[in-house]
């Protein structure tokens, strides 16, 4: 049975996570990692548009969770063992992250720890430069490790507090913020590229923007 947005929200609220498999994101990952394209691109922003913004259950519950937000990072990341990690530490509720997961991916999500477990670290020298934690911290503190294969591969909701172990696979990742979550992060910058800027501008919706900013020195394709 499909779960629709107010399901998710709730799992937000109580584990921090929603797993959705779906073997058609599995097959669209895999295929990027053969062929690819630069994300900032016309290709790119296609897929943005077709995968997120206009993506019905995601936009829902994005713009539930948040209300008007941006999209503050979008990366690739790769399986990092050993390394539990969350996008941000303790306070409210400000980030939201959507994953397409390749089939062959594996993960172990925390649950629970998105509720203020303070056992975090920081340090620029760490490889993703995200908060870490340890495994004997949040057992300590009452989160549930919960181990998820994704053999065809899965959207993943998650909150962006919740700490996770990204043990195999890749995950294209997007990072969704309030103003009052992104004081500190620079803009992304662009090429002046008046196509690249015009497809921008039509993906973004009311509620959903990017935080771009364009470097009129940079026209590089």
């Amino acid at each position: 049975m499909a779960r629709s947005a107010t399901d998710i929200i709730k799992e937000l609220d109580t584990a921090g996570f929603s797993c959705l498999p779906d073997a058609g994101i599995g097959d669209l990952v895999s295929k990027l990692g053969h062929g690819g394209f630069h994300f900032w691109s016309e290709d790119g922003l296609s897929y943005y548009e077709n995968n997120i913004s206009k993506h019905q259950l995601i936009s829902s519950v994005v713009e539930k969770v948040l209300g008007a937000c941006k999209l503050m990072h979008w990366v690739r990341y790769s399986g990092l063992p050993d390394h539990i990690e969350c996008f941000r530490s303790g306070g409210p509720r400000r980030q939201l992250i959507i994953q397409h997961w390749e089939s062959g991916g594996e993960a172990i999500f925390y649950s629970g720890s998105h509720h203020g477990v303070h056992c975090s670290t920081e340090s620029k020298a760490s490889i993703r430069k995200l908060h870490e934690s340890n495994r004997e911290d949040l057992l300590r503190a009452g989160c549930q490790p919960v181990h998820k294969t994704f053999p065809h591969g899965c959207l993943v909701i998650r909150d962006g507090r919740l700490y996770v172990e990204h043990k195999a696979g890749s995950a294209i990742t997007f990072v969704f913020a309030t103003d009052d979550a992104m004081t500190d992060i620079p803009k992304i910058m662009l090429p002046a590229l008046p196509r690249l800027i015009e497809r921008l501008e039509e993906i973004q919706t009311e509620r959903m923007k990017i935080n771009y900013d364009v470097d009129p020195y940079d026209h590089s394709v």
